[in-house]
């Protein structure tokens, strides 16, 4: 955990550097060639800085884990721009599941901190509170798509839905070449709509109001 939360700007600026600096250096050398002087010297800071706000590697790469589960949550928002809601809602699914897999596979750093092997059990309870509400934040597309579909049935569905592209695209970003990946998305985005199809009360190839 940080040692201690900023408060003036300088320090809420120098903390991001910090981190920016910790996604780019565990980017290039993975998560145990990353070493706390190496994202110093990155970040344009002294190493003493660095250890005022993180005691040490892991409590920094504990913050870079939660910096990535907060920018998940609100992924689904920024992706849903007026041009891509009109689409044909197996359309708009697979542009969401797009705009997931871009993250997981070009986030500086994402995949060496969350997939090298270094999770604790409270980055793990964060990660499922994360896709707890990544699965609320889709609720609001199924009401469209199955008006009818009770609620508690209704959070079930957008829960399965997004834990299942999560599980196909934590397989993705562990392919052993992009062509690979890519087939997993492609399969992933097939599963998903397939899975959604059972429920939607609006043909495919309608578009949203």
């Amino acid at each position: 955990m940080p040692r201690k939360n900023p408060t003036q700007a300088r320090s809420r600026a120098r903390v991001e550097r910090i981190l920016e600096a910790a996604a780019q250096v565990v980017q290039e050398k993975g998560y145990d060639g990353a070493t706390t002087n190496a994202i110093a010297r990155r970040a344009r800071t002294s190493i003493g800085s660095l250890y005022q706000f993180f005691p040490n590697k892991a409590a920094l790469m504990h913050a870079l884990a939660l910096r990535y589960t907060d920018e998940l949550r609100g992924l689904l928002g920024r992706a849903l721009v007026p041009g891509v809601t009109a689409l044909p809602w197996p359309q708009l699914v697979e542009r969401i599941i797009d705009a997931f897999a871009e993250f997981h596979h070009t986030r500086a750093g994402f995949r060496a901190v969350w997939y090298g092997g270094h999770v604790s059990a409270e980055l793990l309870a964060c990660a499922f509170e994360a896709g707890r509400d990544i699965a609320a934040s889709a609720e609001p597309l199924l009401v469209r798509l199955a008006p009818s579909l009770p609620a508690k049935d209704r959070a079930l569905v957008a829960r399965v839905a997004t834990e299942t592209v999560g599980a196909l695209l934590i397989l993705s970003v562990q392919a052993e070449s992009q062509a690979h990946a890519d087939r997993v998305i492609d399969e992933a985005k097939k599963v998903v709509v397939s899975y959604l199809a059972r429920y939607a009360e609006i043909p495919a190839s309608a578009t949203k109001p």
